[in-house]
């Protein structure tokens, strides 16, 4: 599940990281139904404003992230606190380190100074996903812009709201990419909804 996870970030994190370099220079150098209730429910969080970075464990709780992955024993391998949000990021990872359900959960809000055209948006990660050897799409209704990617045993989504660029990524092994994607979706509009 791990090396699914691996290539679907790969795609997406490439994209992320060309989205990121664009806003820098552009800046001139500044930087549908779902299993669970508990994936649908609503996300809060700690910092609002575009120019805040939001704490992604605060929006990707435990129990979102197990209701996602159909893997209750996910825990909190990192993030939270106020250290991302003073680099302009936050980042929230959340695994099953007992192996029993190979659930894993990941979830990164970063701010881009001016924030991010769609069209960049949906050209960048459409090619960097291309180049991993992955398969995405463009999703629309998240944010202002979005792509995401399934795979047999993961789902992933990269939407830019504003000047906030978020990555959320999923997979497990009791749940198949595509059981996930729906709620991967209904979380992802949720975190939108309150960026």
């Amino acid at each position: 599940m791990w090396v699914e996870m691996r290539g679907l970030f790969r795609g997406l994190l490439g994209g992320a990281a060309a989205l990121a370099l664009l806003g820098l220079a552009a800046c001139g150098g500044s930087s549908a139904t779902s299993s669970s209730s508990e994936a649908g429910r609503s996300a809060t969080p700690t910092s609002g404003g575009t120019g805040s970075v939001a704490d992604a464990c605060t929006l990707l709780t435990q129990s979102v992230a197990a209701a996602i992955t159909g893997d209750a024993a996910v825990t909190k391998l990192s993030g939270g606190g106020g250290a991302g949000a003073t680099a302009g990021a936050s980042s929230c990872i959340y695994a099953d380190t007992a192996g029993g359900g190979g659930g894993t959960a990941t979830m990164i809000i970063e701010t881009i100074p001016g924030g991010i055209s769609g069209a960049v948006l949906q050209q960048a990660l459409g090619q960097a996903i291309r180049q991993g050897g992955g398969q995405g799409s463009a999703t629309s209704g998240i944010g202002d812009a979005g792509y995401k990617e399934v795979t047999s045993g993961s789902a992933g989504i990269v939407f830019a709201k504003g000047s906030r660029l978020v990555i959320l990524g999923t997979s497990s092994s009791t749940r198949t990419g595509a059981a996930m994607d729906p709620d991967v979706q209904n979380f992802a509009k949720q975190v939108a909804n309150q960026l």
